[in-house]
């Protein structure tokens, strides 16, 4: 009986979870695509009236701004070696 009363109270805890974030939600708000298009249509018109350096200082500016507006963790994750094995390092078996 206690393990019926348990289990009630923990399905009546997780359905008024559910129902609580599921009220919590907001509509997505209505984008306009074809504003959207030609604002991105604008920006590629400037961007292939750019001269080859100043297009390499812009895609430089922007590198610099992702970097800063990385978190501390995900600043130490660019630094850390990547997972997939090089030809350099050798096998755990030592067989390749």
């Amino acid at each position: 009986m206690k393990k019926l009363l348990a289990a009630l109270v923990v399905g009546a805890f997780a359905f008024a979870s559910v129902s609580a974030l599921a009220q919590e939600k907001t509509a997505p708000q209505p984008v306009d695509q074809a504003q959207l298009k030609a604002e991105r249509d604008a920006a590629k018109a400037q961007y292939d009236k750019m001269t080859p350096e100043q297009k390499a200082a812009t895609r430089k500016a922007m590198a610099s701004k992702r970097l800063s507006e990385l978190s501390a963790v995900e600043k130490v994750a660019l630094r850390l070696p990547s997972s997939k094995p090089s030809a350099t390092q050798p096998r755990l078996n030592g067989t390749r």
